[in-house]
């Protein structure tokens, strides 16, 4: 992986493509935005983000986010991939959610300051609980220095 990876716009479909087939609980993100972190050169992907379920009249959208490894999790990388939902198309609320036995991903996004909100009771599949995380546009202000 090179020493700072880059931001891959402009390629949607792709990205999240590769970002579905690494969250198996994940089968389709309906109309969405996706920015892939990885090389120009090679077209390699070290990571994905996906913003589905946009919500213009409450201010939210879902972020799904994969990778192949925790390099390409730079502070600023981080900062520019929050820059879209919260600068430019100005969202309130930016939710994720995970699989309550997946610790990577929760350790993750504790990480990058989401807050905990609620765990959903058996909703990917009978003993399989799902963990809610999101992030306010004053908590993105306040960790981030944006708006």
């Amino acid at each position: 992986m090179p020493r700072t990876p880059k931001l891959l716009l402009g390629h949607d479909a792709q990205v999240a493509q590769w970002v579905l087939e690494r969250i198996p609980h994940v089968t389709d993100f309906g109309a969405c935005t996706a920015i892939g972190i990885g090389s120009e050169q090679t077209g390699t992907l070290y990571a994905g983000v996906v913003y589905s379920a946009y919500e213009p009249l409450y201010g939210t959208i879902q972020a799904s986010i994969a990778s192949v490894s925790p390099l390409w999790a730079t502070p600023g990388t981080i900062k520019a991939l929050l820059h879209y939902p919260f600068e430019q198309i100005g969202v309130e609320l930016l939710w994720a959610v995970t699989r309550s036995d997946n610790a990577k991903a929760r350790n993750f996004l504790s990480k990058i300051k989401f807050k905990q909100e609620a765990i959903l009771r058996h909703r990917f599949g009978k003993g399989v609980h799902a963990v809610s995380y999101s992030m306010t546009a004053a908590e993105y202000a306040r960790h981030y220095g944006g708006k």
